[in-house]
């Protein structure tokens, strides 16, 4: 399969801007940089025509401004389990979008529930570094996001 990150980045970024009112900027590896912890990682699968995984990283921080936005409510106000929340559930309408920007509107896909966890500065960085990883900065936070289709 071709390179999904274009597609993957632009998706989101419409996404994001629709669904949280936040804009996302696309970053080099040199000007991408750590938040302070936690971070999490939220992951989604796929199956139908192509199969696949899509999941994003992101720091405490914008996992707490996302939630804001969404419910537009105080920034930090959020528990951490709403702010993890709105983390899915961005990785889910993601995930949808960029289905159909894939494969059309009418193509039926399964999508799993999808799964988070809180992860580390390395693992975070590990990601980072890698070569499927989208680099993006929210309002100032650095967000991951990755994509692999193996079918």
């Amino acid at each position: 399969m071709e390179n999904i990150r274009p597609l993957l980045e632009k998706v989101f970024g419409d996404v994001l801007e629709k669904f949280a009112f936040m804009f996302s900027e696309s970053v080099t590896p040199s000007d991408f940089f750590m938040d302070a912890p936690p971070f999490y990682h939220a992951t989604i699968s796929f199956s139908g025509p192509h199969e696949g995984v899509l999941g994003i990283a992101a720091s405490g921080k914008f996992c707490g401004l996302l939630s804001a936005n969404i419910l537009g409510e105080e920034e930090g106000s959020a528990p951490e389990n709403q702010a993890l929340d709105s983390l899915k559930e961005l990785l889910n309408v993601t995930c949808g979008e960029f289905l159909e920007k894939l494969s059309g509107p009418q193509v039926i896909y399964n999508l799993s529930v999808p799964d988070a966890a809180v992860w580390t500065q390395e693992q975070m960085q590990a990601l980072a570094d890698s070569e499927k990883a989208v680099l993006l900065l929210v309002d100032n936070a650095p967000i991951i996001l990755h994509g692999e289709i193996t079918k």
